[in-house]
């Protein structure tokens, strides 16, 4: 999570994202699912960024 104060990037949880967060995902296109899972990939790292840090 980006703390909207500090400008640090700090750790947190899904409990914390509230709507208005931007979420971003990265992700590693080079390990795939098969079949119906094709179109489906493991985030690597989360970056939640707050309203409060886009208003300001």
């Amino acid at each position: 999570m980006l703390n909207a104060k500090t400008k640090e990037i700090e750790s947190s949880g899904f409990s914390k994202i509230k709507e208005g967060d931007s979420v971003h995902f990265v992700v590693s296109k080079t390990n795939p699912g098969t079949g119906k899972e094709k179109n489906r990939y493991d985030a690597v790292r989360i970056l939640m960024i707050p309203q409060e840090f886009t208003a300001q």
